[in-house]
């Protein structure tokens, strides 16, 4: 299973990348996040990674996919393994399904370097894309209204 709290909460985002992948349905990570410490050409401003932050949550949506849906996810992430020079890093989490169940999952991960370093803004229309998806899979309101918050000015 996979953990997105990015783009690829996007259903059209997924399919394009993992036609095969099957949404699970939305979920929470605790004591994280988001952050913007990359900048993408494609999106034109800041893409989002996770930081650990004691007392807030980050919500997403968890699919499921075989392991060429993963390898597809790895190269979109630039993920080359754990000894590779990576973009971002999978990392299993713990995320709780919003009805106290806990599901192991794969989450993409900024080096902490960069996530300690680096903070750009996200441009509009990525925004868009990620609260368009929230409002998808009905993500907790306040939460759908903190992604729109990000929006810049």
């Amino acid at each position: 299973m996979y953990f997105s709290y990015a783009v690829l909460m996007s259903r059209g985002q997924m399919k394009q990348l993992c036609p095969r992948a099957r949404p699970i349905g939305r979920a929470v990570l605790h004591g994280y996040k988001l952050c913007f410490p990359r900048v993408s050409g494609v999106w034109m401003g800041g893409i989002p990674s996770l930081r650990k932050s004691k007392n807030e949550d980050v919500w997403g949506v968890l699919w499921e996919g075989d392991n060429l849906c993963l390898e597809q996810m790895d190269k979109y992430q630039g993920f080359r393994g754990p000894d590779g020079e990576n973009v971002f890093e999978r990392r299993p989490v713990e995320v709780d399904d919003g009805e106290g169940h806990v599901l192991q999952a794969q989450a993409y991960f900024a080096p902490d370097a960069e996530v300690n370093r680096n903070s750009y803004l996200p441009s509009a229309e990525l925004v868009d894309t990620l609260v368009r998806a929230a409002q998808d899979f009905k993500l907790p309101p306040e939460y759908v209204t903190k992604l729109e918050r990000l929006a810049p000015n």
